[in-house]
């Protein structure tokens, strides 16, 4: 009786695990079909909205009356930041499939840093926000890296910082130190806005 009681468990286990296979089989052919969802569709949308942006670049060139400019900006920052979030899936996406291939070319830091001011310029003046950008004295021309990545890292901090200061000013300062045969880059974006409670602070950053 004991014997074939262990038999019987036994059997048992095995069954456990031939399901548990096959529960990560599933999940793990769930996570690939959700990805090359994602990455496709992030593809999709971003054809035409780059189409729009173009569109609503050219009529801002053309003759507007002032609230006519106003609306077409309106439009105009709202699809950039559509575009930016679906960069963002995008990218979301390609980091869970193991497929992000960061660049590693040249381009001016501080240009790109100022390129960023720019383009959230107009949405923070209509909330009388002032946007300053500040760099070290000793940072370099040319650095080595990802522009597109680095401007979206530093565009979503700025926008957030926009998005909850209704006044006053926000200050994107880059400072370059010396180590050993390194050199160490700091980005601050400081603003006078609302801030984060120390109990969710934790969470946000994590």
């Amino acid at each position: 009786t004991c014997v074939k009681e262990l038999q019987e468990a036994h059997n048992i286990y095995l069954t456990i695990l031939q399901d548990l296979e096959h529960a990560q089989r599933d999940a793990a052919a769930a996570v690939r079909s959700k990805n090359d969802f994602l990455a496709q569709m992030s593809h999709e949308i971003r054809t035409p909205l780059n189409g729009v942006l173009g569109m609503l670049t050219l009529a801002l060139e053309t003759e507007l009356t002032p609230q006519q400019r106003e609306y077409l900006e309106i439009a105009s920052y709202s699809a950039d930041t559509l575009l930016s979030l679906i960069n963002d899936v995008l990218d979301y996406s390609k980091i869970e499939a193991g497929r992000l291939v960061l660049e590693s070319i040249d381009f001016d830091l501080r240009r790109a840093v100022e390129e960023v001011t720019e383009s959230l310029a107009d949405h923070a003046f209509t909330k009388k926000v002032e946007l300053t950008p500040m760099f070290s004295a000793n940072l370099p021309e040319m650095v080595n890296g990802d522009p597109t990545r680095f401007r979206q890292i530093i565009t979503n901090l700025v926008g957030n910082a926009i998005k909850f200061t209704e006044k006053g000013l926000i200050t994107t300062s880059v400072k370059s130190e010396q180590d050993g045969d390194k050199l160490n880059f700091h980005f601050i974006i400081s603003d006078t806005g609302i801030g984060i409670s120390p109990a969710d602070q934790e969470q946000v950053f994590t």
